[in-house]
Order: C-alpha cells, then sequence, then structure tokens
C-alpha cells in the first residue's frame, strides 16, 4: 500500500481575509488544528505545509510539519490546486523519495476534522481505492449558503 502524505496548502495571500490561514479557533492558528490532527493520525506518514508565506512557513515548522516553498505561480488566487499538487509531488521526489505515496490534502479553513476523521477517510479509501485509482475529493452538503 502507498504511503500517505498529507498537504496543508495554505497560501499567504488570502483575498478576504488577512492572514486567513493563522487566523485563530479556541486559540489555535488554522494552520495549526490542521497539522496537529494530521500528526495524530498514524495512518499519516509525513504532514507538509505549502506556503508562498515565511510567517506561515516558519510557524508549521516550529509545530513540527515539514514545509514546502510553493512558487509565485502557485501562490497566486488563480492557481489550481491540481497544479499545486503537481508541484509538491515534484518537490517531494527531488528529496529521493522513492515511495509510492497517496496525497491527502488537509484545508485549513475545515478546522472541524479530527484525526479519527482522517483514519476513517484513509482506511475507507484504502478498501476502495480500485474503483477511485485518480482518489477522491470529500464534500459535505450545506442546507444554507454560509453568507
Amino acid at each position: 500500500m502507498p504511503s500517505v502524505i498529507s498537504i496543508i496548502p495554505a497560501r499567504g495571500g488570502s483575498q478576504g481575509i488577512k492572514e486567513k490561514n493563522l487566523q485563530l479557533v479556541d486559540g489555535k492558528s488554522l494552520v495549526q488544528i490542521a497539522i496537529e490532527a494530521s500528526n495524530a493520525c498514524s495512518s499519516i506518514k509525513e504532514t507538509y505545509v505549502s506556503s508562498d508565506s515565511e510567517k506561515i512557513l516558519t510557524h508549521a515548522r516550529y509545530l513540527g510539519a515539514e514545509i514546502h516553498e510553493r512558487s509565485s505561480t502557485n501562490a497566486s488566487s488563480t492557481a489550481s490546486m491540481l497544479d499545486t499538487l503537481k508541484e509538491f509531488y515534484s518537490f517531494y521526489k527531488s528529496k529521493g523519495k522513492l515511495d509510492d505515496i497517496w496525497l491527502l490534502v488537509l484545508y485549513p479553513t475545515y478546522p472541524f476534522r479530527t484525526s479519527e476523521d482522517l483514519e476513517k477517510i484513509i482506511e475507507t479509501y484504502r478498501s476502495k481505492y480500485k474503483n477511485f485509482p485518480n482518489g477522491i475529493i470529500g464534500v459535505k452538503p450545506t442546507s444554507e449558503h454560509p453568507y
């Protein structure tokens, strides 16, 4: 089975809320909450934060995450997550990592997931990945518009 690597995409240039990914929820930054959930999940081999912000990368390193300095191309508000993941994958392989990996994207703006949630997600994907060889994306329908 491939190793699971979590990647926490945390651009520095949020358009709506200044330094959004460093905002606090119950005394912890959104990035910290994602890192802690990832690090507490025994199925995740490594936790990376991908950012263009030195402030976010320093914060992530302090919290025990590995870092990926995202290119300016993939730090723009119009950059696609697919291009960001491709860039990360090239970076990861350039470090001499030859493992077969699955990338688990943990958006910091969804702070209510736990390590137990991550274990369930990974367990479910491991049991069904042959049906979805290119990956899956989790969504949660809402009953009302967030604004």
